[in-house]
C-alpha cells in the first residue's frame, strides 16, 4: 500500500512538473520541441513502414505507394491544424469583443485551467495502462 501511494504521488509530481514546464518554454524553445516531436513523429512512421515492409511483404512500388499516402495524410493533417488554429482565433477574438476585459479574463483562466485538468487527466489515463502519453491505440481489424 505505501508503494502505490509513494508512485501515486512521484506520478503527480511528475505529471505537474511536466505541465509546468510547459509553460515556461519561450516561443523559441516551443519550435524547437516542435521540431524535435516533427522528426520523431517521421522516425515513427518510418519505423512503421519499415515494418510493414518485412512483415507484409512489400514491393518496392508498394512502399513508394505507401510513402506517397503517408505524405499525403501528413500535409492534409497539417492544413487542418493550421486551419482549426485560426478558428480558435477568431472564436478568441469574437469572445474578447462580447465579453467585458475582466470577464474575459476570467473565462480565459478557466479555460486553461481546465485544459490542464483534461491534459492531466489524460496522461493519468496513460500511465495506468502503462504506456506512453496517448497509451495505445485500437487497431483496424477485418470484420
Amino acid at each position: 500500500m505505501t508503494k502505490k501511494i509513494i508512485l501515486s504521488a512521484a506520478i503527480f509530481g511528475a505529471v505537474f512538473m511536466f505541465g509546468q514546464e510547459r509553460q515556461k518554454l519561450t516561443p523559441e524553445q516551443r519550435e524547437a520541441k516542435k521540431a524535435e516531436m516533427v522528426q520523431k513523429a517521421k522516425e515513427r512512421q518510418q519505423a512503421h513502414l519499415d515494418k510493414m515492409t518485412t512483415e507484409l511483404n512489400l514491393s518496392k512500388k508498394q512502399v513508394e505507394q505507401i510513402k506517397a499516402l503517408q505524405e499525403k495524410n501528413n500535409a492534409e493533417r497539417e492544413a487542418n491544424r493550421a486551419k482549426m488554429e485560426e478558428m480558435r482565433k477568431q472564436r478568441q477574438q469574437e469572445m474578447q469583443e462580447i465579453l467585458s476585459p475582466e470577464q474575459y479574463d476570467k473565462w480565459q483562466k478557466q479555460r486553461l485551467e481546465n485544459m490542464q485538468k483534461q491534459r492531466d487527466a489524460w496522461k493519468n489515463k496513460a500511465m495506468r495502462k502503462g504506456g506512453k502519453q496517448g497509451g495505445t491505440k485500437p487497431q483496424n481489424t477485418p470484420h
